[in-house]
């Protein structure tokens, strides 16, 4: 289990994150939801490693991984993260990428790269070239790079970005079934609430740093704990009222 427990962290000054805390269970899916700005990537950053909380702790299985006074290092976490970007290197093969962070050489490597390859449907272009692929082929194979090390955690940064809403619709549901026969505990960024919604087992609302809502999908859509919450799942009709012994007129 990823647990983040009193996280505050801060750039030059200004907090980007206040006081958040949640956990994700092995084999679930949780997304942080919010606009621009909210502390969405920056607490995926702080789960990587990649960041240092200033105050707070977060945990992997009940050890300490990251707090204001010990960071362990990224590569010896187990976890995987799968950049917005994509971030594969143009000078290696597909097979190439995907094998580049395990721990195992040779044959076996080149094994399990493609047991991975065939899990998110594109084994057949192992000795292609990132450039030759297309956006959706491009984000099967981070993915794929992701999960070959069996991490305990995955990380992903808005993975639909940058294919168009068609592609994104398709894709979306077989990385959702490769996910959860990962049994890892997945920590996604969004800002697309649909998205959200349709991958999620839990949803956290973020404004400002803050959370201001947890929980399933359809608790946050039926029962929002306010408007701005409301209106991230759709349209929203406001009436202005006044509340007098104990009515609204």
């Amino acid at each position: 289990m990823l647990e983040f427990d009193h996280i505050r962290h801060a750039y030059n000054g200004s907090l980007s994150v206040r006081d958040v805390s949640f956990h994700v269970e092995p084999g679930e899916v949780v997304s942080l939801l919010g606009p621009s700005g909210c502390g969405k990537t920056t607490l995926l950053r702080l789960a990587a490693g990649l960041e240092q909380p200033q105050h707070g702790s977060i945990r992997l299985h009940n050890n300490v991984i990251s707090s204001a006074d010990f960071v362990q290092p990224p590569e010896q976490r187990g976890i995987g993260y799968m950049f917005q970007d994509y971030a594969l290197f143009p000078h290696l093969t597909v097979i190439q990428n995907v094998v580049f962070g395990l721990t195992e050489k040779g044959s076996a490597a080149t094994r399990r790269g493609l047991e991975v390859l065939g899990e998110v449907g594109i084994d057949g272009l192992s000795d292609m070239y990132p450039h030759e692929l297309s956006g959706g082929q491009q984000q099967r194979v981070a993915l794929a790079r992701a999960l070959a090390p069996n991490p305990a955690v995955i990380l992903l940064d808005e993975p639909y970005a940058g294919l168009d809403s068609r592609l994104r619709e398709r894709i979306r549901d077989q990385m959702l079934h490769v996910l959860k026969a990962s049994n890892a505990a997945a920590l996604m960024v969004t800002h697309d609430a649909e998205e959200a919604m349709f991958m999620s087992d839990r949803i956290v609302v973020l404004r400002d740093g803050h959370v201001v809502q947890t929980g399933r999908p359809v608790n946050l859509y039926c029962q929002p704990s306010s408007a701005f919450v409301a209106e991230f799942f759709g349209e929203v009709n406001r009436v202005e009222g006044v509340v007098a012994k104990d009515k609204v007129i």
